[in-house]
């Protein structure tokens, strides 16, 4: 059951008797493109060599070879190639946007969080990380490689409908001083009686 509230003039949500704070965010910049264009660490003939990437290995020739590979994949794009898109996950070529919160009281602390837009919950999440590199520097900041089949799909996920939404998105957080394993448990149970839409794994 979610209920809402003030909670020392800060805006609150409530779930299964957990108060969530609300806590702003900022955005930095514009909404951007072709992030994986950006991924420079291995060259088209290096990345050819990983099993996942072995879709690669007819392509490779002495003249592309020792290209960046996510300069190789976008020249694919702008020609209207779209077997690009096989290198990268689903949300690979979204677009993206950077943003963190603030909250230095929060930074070092672990818990739940909720993305929200005008109070309907949209998505749940944990982290037994700080939330400061939960968010800020995981789903705050995508960087080129988390756009590709072994990066970081989630991340990628979530920042795209920040992004789209960010006139509106909110985001509440809940610190515990719980175990990991009593963290997680929360958070599948509140995923299952809520069914957020954007929880890509829904716990019946």
């Amino acid at each position: 059951m979610m209920k809402f509230g003030e909670k020392n003039k800060r805006d609150t949500i409530e779930l299964n008797g957990r108060v969530f704070i609300k806590t702003l965010i900022t955005f930095e910049g514009e909404v951007y493109e072709n992030k994986f264009s950006e991924y420079d660490s291995k060259t088209l003939g290096e990345t050819s060599k990983d099993p996942k990437y072995k879709h690669l290995k007819d392509v490779v020739n002495d003249s592309n070879r020792d290209i960046p590979f996510g300069q190789y994949l976008f020249d694919l794009k702008k020609r209207g190639d779209k077997t690009y898109l096989e290198s990268l996950n689903y949300y690979g070529d979204k677009s993206f946007c950077e943003f963190e919160i603030q909250d230095e009281s929060i930074f070092n602390k672990k818990g739940l969080y909720v993305y929200c837009i005008k109070k309907e919950i949209k998505y749940i999440g944990m982290t037994i990380k700080p939330f400061k590199e939960r968010i800020n520097n995981g789903y705050g900041r995508i960087s080129p490689k988390n756009c590709y089949k072994d990066g970081q799909s989630t991340n990628c996920h979530l920042n795209h409908l920040v992004a789209k939404y960010h006139n509106d998105i909110e985001l509440y957080v809940h610190s515990m001083e719980s175990s990991d394993e009593e963290i997680e448990n929360l958070e599948k149970e509140l995923i299952t009686q809520n069914q957020p839409e954007w929880n890509r794994q829904k716990y019946k």
